[in-house]
């Protein structure tokens, strides 16, 4: 048994040296091949491995605004106690609670510093608008307020009111005057808010647009509110760094290069 097995390594080495020679050129092709990756990946990971740029955010802000809406029942019925207030509804009923208040509520924050200067005009518009047409309107002020040097967190915020009733009988006098006109009847509630000042350090002059609809619905009013409405305002820069590789590329390119060498 001691004298078989050298003769079994001999044979063993000597087929492989057969599968080599007759594979010699293919064999010779994968090492050129690893030999080339090796080195295209220690050079690019090691030596030259370029720079790649990000974009970076210096600083930021934030503007929300807010509706609330109520009304308090006043008439007769048979769902509702008399004095009531109904809170943020669905729907309000003009005939049993007519006068509709509300409360618009601006303010921003800021990864910084800030102070602003913020104007608020509420409106009520009265129209009849249909694929972005508006085919009639009236329009009145019911509401606003001036705030100077607001700081972020800080809230602006303006009241308002209007009578659902009459507004309901003013939809009727225009239907009765014009007759049936294009579009779809909508009561607006627009706050247009101007905010200027400094926020981080720059300068802003922006300009917004909030509205709560009520639609008409029989002898309701159905509400169609926004919610929360917000916009972020960002500064940023562009910063060039060393491109960094995976572990995969920093390690393997050097070991495939010895491997094939």
């Amino acid at each position: 048994m001691s004298g078989t097995a050298p003769q079994s390594d001999d044979g063993l080495r000597l087929r492989i040296r057969k599968a080599v020679d007759e594979q010699y050129v293919i064999i010779l092709a994968v090492l050129v091949i690893l030999l080339v990756g090796g080195l295209w990946a220690s050079y690019t990971a090691h030596i030259s491995p370029g720079t790649e740029t990000e974009t970076a955010v210096d600083s930021q802000w934030s503007r929300a605004s807010t509706f609330s809406h109520s009304a308090m029942v006043t008439g007769q019925n048979p769902v509702y106690d008399t004095g009531q207030r109904l809170r943020n509804q669905r729907a309000y009923f003009p005939l049993i609670s007519p006068l509709l208040t509300g409360e618009y509520q601006f303010q921003y924050t800021a990864s910084g510093d800030g102070s602003v200067d913020v104007d608020v005009t509420v409106l009520s518009i009265v129209q009849s608008r249909g694929d972005g047409t508006v085919f009639w309107q009236q329009t009145s002020e019911i509401g606003g307020v001036t705030t100077a040097d607001l700081e972020p967190g800080d809230p602006a915020t303006t009241e308002f009111e209007f009578n659902l009733n009459q507004t309901r009988l003013q939809l009727e006098r225009v239907e009765e005057t014009l007759g049936e006109t294009p579009g779809d009847p909508v009561v607006v509630v627009q706050a247009q808010t101007r905010m200027t000042g400094r926020i981080n350090g720059q300068a802003v002059d922006r300009e917004f647009t909030d509205e709560l609809r009520f639609i008409p619905d029989g002898d309701s009013f159905v509400v169609n509110d926004p919610g929360e409405v917000t916009n972020t305002s960002r500064q940023v820069r562009s910063v060039t760094t060393t491109r960094k590789y995976s572990p995969m590329r920093t390690i393997g390119g050097p070991a495939m290069l010895v491997v094939s060498v």
